[in-house]
């Protein structure tokens, strides 16, 4: 049983991680995906708080990594899930209170992290985003431009 339960648990992990391998065979292919997400973070971030379209020094001076991204999620929800399944499974030897405590905390912990301007899961954030080149600065910037528009 609690085999099984640490088993789910990763389940996660092993998913994200086919998931990263299958998408991008080709290393070319992830060096480009990664850059386009350091655009995307960057053109974003800084039109919600600026109210207007970066310009190239702008992205230059900004960095891809940001709180909010979707790794630092999957992140978290990889680390719940890894806690609480191990929790679940040794029930028996902790206790029902014990493993509802250790997931609250856990839950708490990876909530007030997001806040954290120097929060340890934008680590994950490496193998996801890098800086970007003028092509997809380019592409960011004409995107952003194009919903600006929509507002």
């Amino acid at each position: 049983g609690a085999f099984l339960f640490s088993a789910l648990a990763y389940f996660p992990v092993l998913v994200l991680i086919y998931a990263v391998k299958s998408l991008h065979p080709a290393k070319e292919n992830l060096e480009q995906f990664k850059r386009f997400h350091g655009a995307e973070h960057i053109a974003v971030g800084f039109y919600l708080k600026n109210k207007k379209i970066p310009a190239l020094e702008d992205f230059k001076n900004s960095s891809p990594y940001h709180n909010e991204c979707g790794t630092v999620y999957a992140a978290s929800a990889v680390i719940f899930s890894a806690v609480s399944g191990t929790g679940f499974a040794l029930i028996p030897e902790i206790g029902f209170l014990w493993f509802i405590v250790i997931s609250f905390v856990t839950l708490l912990l990876l909530f007030f992290n997001f806040f954290n301007p120097f929060n340890p899961l934008i680590f994950f954030q490496r193998y996801t985003v890098s800086k970007p080149s003028e092509k997809e600065i380019r592409l960011a910037s004409e995107g952003i431009r194009i919903l600006s528009e929509l507002e």
